[in-house]
């Protein structure tokens, strides 16, 4: 018995609970396709409070108005951000060299991506306002974006199921 008196005046059973360690910010990731220095444009344009947790060079494309085709609507570097500041995931697509953000995609609860095995470069979501696609340039970072996407999915699922009352 005095073995568990003594581990709770350290600290150590009951209360040890209430005291959450923060986990370590992972590291930036960026884009295989870019140099060191592009790279590291990237990382500044996020801010102090976010993360790329993964990167690729993209086309995004965005459905017309009634959705029977797509259309161009930028060129870029895509990130899956982690913002910390807002605490949700995004979306964002980087112009490195204006240095400018020009679109963004608050990942939405159940948020999913889709690819298709003929041209497994392009991942499809729905957005806000229409059906978006981003086609990369290179069918590894399309495969490593489409990875990060659905470990996220998958933690978003296992959070809800443990929130769920019983």
């Amino acid at each position: 018995m005095a073995h568990v008196d003594t581990a709770y005046r350290r600290g150590v059973g009951a209360d040890s609970g209430r005291e959450r360690r923060k986990k370590p910010k992972p590291a930036n990731t960026g884009s295989n396709l870019l140099t060191d220095d592009e790279n590291q444009r990237l990382y500044v344009l996020l801010g102090g409070d976010s993360v790329s947790l993964a990167a690729g060079v993209v086309q995004l494309l965005a459905t017309d108005g009634d959705h029977s085709r797509w259309q161009a609507k930028n060129i870029g570097v895509v990130s899956l951000v982690k913002d910390y500041n807002r605490r949700v995931y995004v979306l964002k697509l980087f112009e490195i060299y204006k240095q400018t953000s020009p679109w963004e995609q608050i990942l939405y609860k159940n948020f999913r991506v889709k690819t298709n095995s003929i041209h497994q470069e392009l991942l499809t979501f729905e957005g806000d306002y229409c059906m978006y696609g981003l086609n990369f340039s290179s069918r590894d970072e399309a495969v490593n974006f489409k990875v990060h996407l659905d470990k996220r999915y998958e933690q978003e699922q296992k959070t809800s199921v443990q929130k769920a009352p019983s």
